[in-house]
């Protein structure tokens, strides 16, 4: 295993947004809600830190950035996710060290507000040659960050930092917001 430097681990859930459970929620059963779609639904996802620089074992790689698929809003959608303080992020590795990275981003509505650039698909390369090198992390201790996004047809709805902000406030206004529809 190889040390990586410039790749941060997330936690990340998506579905379709049950509107009717959504305003049967408090702020304590919401917070229930999220912590146990994110403990137990949630897959692993990667973002480039600062200004998209990524280093393997002290060496610079290349970035490649390519689009990934849009997705689809024409229905309301939920969003989750959450970093934790500390991270370890290693990338197997064969006996040749990579030079590059593709990655096909995710869609970039959700993330735009913290200027993140997320993914889940990448290859590494040494020049032409595919390699078969892969992403490993753990993250552990508290939370860092920590987001809840309604999403719709003209982008994101409705954002809870569920860190900052007063989850009882803003979930009352997002359920006001629903009633008057």
């Amino acid at each position: 295993m190889k040390n990586i430097s410039g790749i941060s681990e997330l936690m990340f859930y998506e579905n379709e947004l049950d509107i009717d459970q959504l305003l049967t929620f408090d702020d304590s059963s919401l917070m229930e809600f999220i912590d146990d779609k994110l403990c137990n639904e949630s897959v692993k996802i990667y973002c480039l830190d600062g200004e998209n620089e990524v280093a393997l074992h002290g060496n610079e790689l290349k970035v490649e950035l390519s689009e990934g698929k849009d997705i689809d809003i024409s229905k309301l959608r939920i969003y989750l996710y959450e970093r934790l303080e500390s991270q370890n992020v290693q990338v197997y590795s064969g006996t040749v060290l990579a030079n590059e990275i593709h990655i096909e981003l995710m869609n970039r509505t959700i993330f735009a507000d913290r200027e993140m650039t997320c993914f889940s698909n990448y290859s590494f390369f040494n020049n032409a040659d595919k390699l078969a090198d892969s992403i490993e992390s753990e993250s552990y201790g508290s939370s860092e960050m920590k987001q809840f996004y309604i999403v719709g047809e003209d982008g994101v709805l409705y954002n809870i930092d569920l860190l900052n902000d007063d989850v009882a406030e803003e979930l009352s206004s997002i359920q006001d917001m629903i009633a008057a529809g």
